[in-house]
């Protein structure tokens, strides 16, 4: 299928596939989710993927988009659930912060993400352990610590996303490649983040599983697809 690719430096048209290029790590943590916990968070519409009994995955995001790429920004993501619609899965998004206007705009008119502004703090060092501070009106969202990456080998990740855009359940499948290997992190939030009750209820902990890439190129928006219409959702 042809891609339509955004115009550098400009909000992407709905349809167009937006250039992320890493300046520095990608950070992908893949947690286990109660099902039951996380219910509340997720679109009646979609169901959950079981992947053992009472589980399903959830994944948070921390990465930084440089002038090379459609538009250059910092961004963080929990996505607390795998789900489905029909025959397509994905992640569906409940948090999303951005340092970029136009990122929040087009994330907004294309796909319904609630993306939130935010600024970014992150002292990044290759080859050593660091942190990334997200901030909003003065309050911490989250602080996340990691190690130093361990083995650097080149890997392709896609991914599928749902979001809500308007009456429309939207799909979209994301790709990236980047040399990958493993790391350890830590999350710090504090009772006065706006996000800290939704955390603690969801039931994010510790991650079975967290990675860094270096390098990161790929495509976002790739293959946006209408996979359902709720007439209800704008009564």
């Amino acid at each position: 299928m042809r891609k339509y690719y955004a115009k550098k430096g400009s909000i992407p048209k709905p349809g167009e596939v937006w250039l992320p290029v890493g300046d520095k790590a990608h950070l992908m943590m893949i947690h286990l989710i109660d099902i039951e916990r996380v219910k509340a968070f997720i679109p009646e519409e979609l169901t959950i993927t079981t992947v053992l009994p009472g589980k399903t995955l959830g994944l948070v995001f921390m990465t930084s988009m440089g002038p090379e790429s459609t538009l250059p920004y910092h961004e963080f993501i929990i996505a607390p659930a795998l789900v489905k619609a029909g025959r397509k899965k994905g992640f569906y998004v409940t948090h999303i912060y951005v340092d970029n206007e136009k990122s929040q705009v087009g994330g907004r008119l294309d796909f319904g993400l609630d993306k939130q502004m935010a600024e970014f703090d992150w002292n990044w060092e290759p080859g050593k352990n660091g942190h990334v501070t997200v901030n909003k009106e003065g309050k911490i969202i989250i602080s996340i610590k990691y190690k130093k990456q361990v083995g650097k080998l080149p890997l392709r990740l896609a991914g599928g996303v749902y979001s809500v855009l308007e009456d429309k359940l939207i799909w979209c499948n994301n790709i990236f490649k980047a040399r990958f290997g493993f790391t350890k992190v830590e999350y710090i939030t504090l009772p006065e983040s706006p996000i800290y009750k939704d955390i603690r209820n969801i039931g994010i902990k510790k991650p079975i599983l967290s990675i860094m890439g270096q390098n990161m190129m790929g495509y976002m928006g790739d293959d946006t697809q209408v996979v359902a219409f709720l007439p209800d959702r704008c009564k």
